[in-house]
């Protein structure tokens, strides 16, 4: 029987996207959620990203980055 792996090395830096200030990101929420919640994301958000322009999408899930070079 062969051996069962019990470590995984992943590679996480692969996908990150990288926000920088001056940035636009679209924060693309389920269509549900509660316009409290969507008030604390979008504050939370703008208090860890300073300088960075916070857009909240109701309706799906998902974030996107928006650079105007």
């Amino acid at each position: 029987m062969a051996d069962t792996p019990t470590t995984m090395t992943v590679d996480i830096a692969a996908g990150l996207t990288v926000i920088r200030p001056g940035d636009t990101i679209l924060v693309r929420m389920p269509r549900d959620t509660p316009c409290v919640q969507l008030e604390t994301v979008a504050d939370r958000l703008r208090e860890r990203l300073p300088g960075v322009e916070v857009l909240l999408l109701a309706g799906v899930d998902g974030v996107d980055v928006y650079r105007p070079e």
